[in-house]
């Protein structure tokens, strides 16, 4: 069990500290990106969509859809609207 909550906390941490200075940038404050639960609802404030999504990002086959469209809705919300950033978005793995 404590080598599965090892893994768990180093992702969020790893998560977290890629999304910190995003949030920011959205006008959120940068700590928020930490919590685990709560920096997904601030994600899709950012992006503008509603907190049901959350659900379908759990389910097995429908959130490898789902991920690369967050990915792409989160480009375009910080003004990335072109098809050259929308391919970006995907091949990058949304980094």
């Amino acid at each position: 069990m404590k080598p599965l909550l090892t893994i768990f906390l180093l992702i969020h941490l790893i998560h977290g500290l890629g999304t910190w200075k995003l949030y920011s940038r959205a006008g959120y404050k940068s700590w928020e990106a930490f919590i685990p639960i709560y920096s997904i609802i601030i994600l899709m404030k950012i992006i503008n969509r509603s907190k049901w999504w959350i659900l379908l990002l759990t389910l097995p086959v429908i959130n490898v859809i789902m991920i690369p469209v967050l990915w792409v809705e989160l480009a375009r919300s910080f003004g990335k609207n072109s098809y050259l950033d929308t391919l970006i978005s995907i091949v990058t793995l949304g980094f």
